[in-house]
């Protein structure tokens, strides 16, 4: 293994732990066939968004 590289500028830090605010996404069903496929892979992309764990 190689030496360690600099370490490069961090971001600002929400809170951890019991205080972390976190949205969970709407489940979303499994695909029961090709032709369902796209569907349900919308109805997850809209889930994230709405979470706010995907930029709209």
């Amino acid at each position: 293994m190689g030496p360690t590289g600099p370490t490069g500028p961090t971001g600002p830090r929400g809170p951890r732990g019991l205080d972390a605010a976190i949205t969970p996404a709407a489940a979303v069903a499994d695909a029961a066939s090709e032709a369902n496929l796209v569907a349900q892979f919308n109805a997850l992309l809209a889930s994230l968004r709405t979470a706010g764990l995907l930029a709209v």
